[in-house]
């Protein structure tokens, strides 16, 4: 089983002999983590420990145990890094996790052609979207953002996920909502006597992303 050590320069080199040692030792730990086998006296060459011992023996159990490794120097470091990867993906204990992706949920509707990229939008019937109007709650909530239009009276709307390249001058961790303009904004503020139904649609990561996470429900406020 060829140990995958990769020799930068400078690097320790490892030999015949030192490859050998280390295949036994990966194959003897995988066959444990395989079979479960407990208190196993590990036959290892004492050349892979530094003071020799080849495993210690626990003197309150009488089991054998490896002793604890003092690796301080770039070249132990790769050797017993590398020999760490091989053990585990050798006894089928690493499992890589995918790279996370942001999963965006879209759909193609029917819109005004006044709607533009950037835009929130509600489901004015069947197949159609319009614009919100936070005066109104018969024009909330905001189902989503219009990330691209195809035509004038063709839109793509983003629900949730990360939005990029449409929005700029975000702030960090603050939370956007509805703006009066149908569009992300902070929390609008009622004049004296006016009603605004407050909707929630996400969560700035950063100047130009917003993680889009629309409530769907509003709430009214009068000023």
């Amino acid at each position: 089983m060829p140990i995958p050590v990769p020799i930068p320069s400078g690097a320790y080199v490892m030999d015949d002999a030192t490859s050998a040692a280390a295949e036994a030792f990966v194959a003897t730990i995988a066959q444990i983590f395989r079979s479960g086998t407990t208190g196993a006296t590990i036959n290892t060459p004492p050349t892979l420990f530094p003071d020799g011992t080849n495993p210690a023996i626990d003197p309150g159990t009488g089991q054998p145990y490896l002793v604890p490794l003092v690796i301080d120097t770039a070249e132990e470091q790769l050797f017993y890094r590398q020999l760490a990867i091989a053990v585990a993906t050798a006894a089928g204990s690493i499992v890589v996790p995918p790279t996370p992706t942001p999963q965006l949920v879209l759909f193609d509707a029917t819109c005004p052609s006044g709607v533009v990229v950037g835009d929130l939008v509600r489901i004015s019937s069947a197949g159609h979207v319009a614009l919100t109007d936070i005066t109104s709650v018969t024009l909330m909530p905001a189902v989503g953002v219009v990330k691209a239009k195809a035509s004038s009276t063709e839109c793509t709307v983003q629900t949730h996920g990360y939005v990029q390249g449409i929005f700029s001058g975000l702030t960090a961790g603050l939370s956007y909502y509805v703006s009066r303009a149908s569009k992300v904004g902070p929390l609008p503020i009622p004049t004296a006597g006016e009603t605004l139904y407050w909707q929630a649609v996400g969560v700035a990561l950063d100047a130009t992303t917003l993680i889009l996470i629309p409530s769907m429900s509003t709430s009214r406020i009068t000023g």
